[in-house]
């Protein structure tokens, strides 16, 4: 069995991550939800999986990566065209700058190869990308910002003695700092855990009792600074790394991302309490959890609650219509079909003066199918349907 809270103290480093996902919600879901905008990565957060070697990096510092050299098995889809390019301009304003937490969780019951016996535990995934992006210029047509990925890291966590429940907390706030010592690409076993237990765990539960066992890690875009150039309806037209290198995966993951993907979350601003208007599902893959970084279908309908203010600021309430919405998720490589679907349900918060996605809350259970080997469920056998809880926050700095 594996040593209970109070043995060891300090993190063991068990192995370098072959690079997940990045960029910061979920289907770990875990609440990154929504999110908005960063993909967070996938992490082998695992300490039975061997650590692959490292993928090739394909562009380097100095070099950029056009979308027409993508090949032609890259999931990179066009995004819509919003129409009001004057609309574009002055909500992302030149020399803007926006932050953002996204938080997500995943429970389900199962056999994990990372527990010493065979019994089923209950299982946890608690994931979180926190991200700021510059914009540079924007005419409306053509929008160039820098990303800068600060931290996407994971934690699994593993009990069978004890039931226990995850609580992402306040969404402005990070609840994996004690990994901060953690170097990026490393995957450790917290030998003390109380720590991230109590950051993360319902509060009240006794950590000190039961038999726990906590792997982390941390993805190796941990740090890395990307300029992004976008076409307004067709997407991002060139990733260029600035203070990294990036490998194929990480590439068309940014080449992914939708820089006016909080637009889409209430595009006509006239519309009034009560009404409701359809999203596409890649617009919501940035609120998903950071640890699946999954390729989103579907849309999901959206319906105008009623206004309120939250911090001086005018609020209009967005609720999910959950009977209406329905996503499928796909491991972003090309060669894995549909693993699952999502049907969301929760509330956004979109900041009326600002025009973005101030907060957002979510859940729901994923009826998977498979899951991508990557993963860091990919070697579990789960016996219960996971659920899934994501939190998202951004703020104009």
């Amino acid at each position: 069995m594996p040593d209970s809270t109070g043995s060891a103290t300090g993190p063991r480093v068990i192995g370098r991550l072959s690079l997940t996902h990045i960029l910061l919600l979920a289907v770990f879901a875990a609440l990154l939800l929504l999110i908005l905008l960063l993909a967070i990565p996938r992490s082998a957060a695992t300490t039975n999986s061997s650590p692959g070697s490292k993928q090739k990096q394909v562009v380097n510092l100095g070099q950029q990566k056009a979308r027409t050299e993508l090949p032609a098995s890259a999931r990179v889809s066009e995004t819509e065209l919003i129409p009001d390019t004057r609309r574009v301009q002055e909500v992302l304003r030149a020399g803007s700058t926006y932050r953002t937490v996204q938080k997500g969780s995943l429970v389900v019951k199962g056999h994990d190869p990372d527990w010493t016996s065979d019994e089923v535990v209950k299982l946890a995934l608690v994931a979180e990308q926190i991200a700021s992006r510059t914009i540079e210029s924007n005419d409306g047509v053509t929008l160039v910002e820098v990303r800068t990925i600060e931290t996407a890291r994971v934690i699994k966590i593993l009990c069978a003695t004890k039931d226990f429940h995850i609580e992402l907390g306040d969404p402005d706030l990070s609840i994996l700092k004690a990994l901060d010592e953690v170097a990026p690409g490393e995957a450790v076993e917290v030998a003390d855990p109380v720590t991230l237990l109590q950051a993360v765990l319902k509060p009240g539960t006794d950590v000190t009792r039961g038999t726990w066992k906590v792997v982390a890690s941390v993805d190796q875009l941990s740090g890395k600074k990307i300029r992004l150039t976008h076409t307004n309806g067709i997407g991002v037209t060139n990733v260029e790394p600035v203070n990294c290198s990036l490998t194929e995966e990480e590439v068309e993951l940014f080449f992914r991302a939708d820089p006016l993907a909080d637009m889409r979350f209430l595009p006509d601003l006239g519309l009034k309490p009560g009404e409701s208007f359809v999203v596409p599902g890649y617009a919501f893959a940035q609120l998903l959890d950071p640890e699946l970084h999954p390729h989103v279908e579907g849309n999901l309908t959206i319906t105008r609650g009623s206004d309120l203010r939250q911090d001086g600021h005018q609020m209009a309430l967005l609720k999910i219509d959950s009977s209406k919405s329905d996503l499928q998720l796909s491991a972003a490589d090309s060669q894995q079909k549909a693993f699952g679907r999502l049907t969301p349900k929760g509330t956004l918060l979109f900041d009326l003066d600002g025009q973005f996605v101030r907060q957002a809350t979510l859940s729901g259970e994923i009826l998977i199918r498979s899951i991508p080997k990557d993963h860091a469920l990919g070697n579990s056998s789960p016996v219960s349907q996971p659920e899934t809880s994501m939190t998202y926050s951004c703020q104009k700095l």
